[in-house]
């Protein structure tokens, strides 16, 4: 399942590269001095704080995420977006339980780290006067990196290893103003869905156990409110708050992001 997952999103980065490579190549051989596309790449910072499900046995666990990405984006005539992210974040749990180890364990997980992928499509759907409608999806892969544990209070070494995996869905349309000089305040309602697992092994002389557990986001429902700042021509800030409301509690966050336009 892994592999064809990150087969997916190689397959989605490539074709987003060669595609605006392609545009760019059309641009040139025809002598259009409009341009086909543009390019902006750009650097994100996302916080975000939330409280996950883990599997059906009615825990839970806070989970606080840094993202740092770096992406390219291709915009096309006729208002596509087109996007590659790769990225590392910081995934830090507060305390879990792992019931199903030949010895259970409570940790304070602390920060785990993994790689970034994903990729994200945006298309403009009706633009009239200073508003402009976008329909918009975003996708993000986080592959974690193990890190181990040394268990305490056995009388010989024992330890665990825990690797955490989760993908995020973002869809949803998008209300652009375009009404101010520098200033493009906007805001969307999107379909949110959060879900990976941890995986736990442990290690105990020659005992060894795995327990995986399923995680997933309370909320289905992600509000932004946002802005984008053009300090110049070519080169923009974006800054924005995102809510995610579920029964137990709300969900924060926010992202800062710098886009050069070439």
């Amino acid at each position: 399942m892994l592999k064809k997952e990150i087969v997916l999103l190689i397959g989605l980065m490539f074709i987003t590269f060669t595609g605006g490579l392609h545009a760019g190549q059309e641009q040139y051989t025809n002598n259009n001095p409009v341009k086909s596309v543009k390019i902006k790449p750009g650097l994100d910072f996302e916080y975000f704080t939330m409280n996950v499900d883990l599997d059906e046995d009615e825990m839970d666990a806070d989970l606080t995420l840094y993202l740092f990405k770096i992406n390219c984006e291709f915009e096309f005539q006729g208002g596509l977006f087109l996007t590659a992210t790769l990225g590392y974040s910081l995934n830090n749990y507060k305390s879990m339980i792992f019931r199903g180890l030949p010895i259970s364990v409570e940790l304070d997980v602390g920060g785990v780290n993994g790689y970034l992928f994903g990729g994200s499509i945006k298309k403009t759907i009706v633009s009239t006067g200073d508003f402009e409608i976008e329909g918009q999806g975003d996708f993000v892969y986080n592959y974690g990196v193990e890190k181990s544990w040394v268990i305490p209070g056995l009388s010989v070494r024992g330890n665990v290893t825990g690797k955490p995996t989760w993908m995020r869905i973002i869809v949803g349309p998008r209300i652009l103003y375009q009404g101010f000089n520098a200033f493009h305040p906007y805001a969307s309602l999107n379909f949110y869905k959060f879900w990976g697992t941890f995986t736990m092994d442990q290690t105990i002389e020659d005992l060894t156990g795995q327990e995986e557990k399923k995680m997933s986001g309370k909320s289905f429902v992600n509000a932004v409110l946002g802005t984008e700042y053009f300090v110049s021509e070519s080169f923009l800030i974006k800054g924005q708050l995102e809510l995610l409301p579920h029964s137990d509690n709300l969900d924060t966050g926010f992202l800062l992001g710098f886009k050069y336009l070439f």
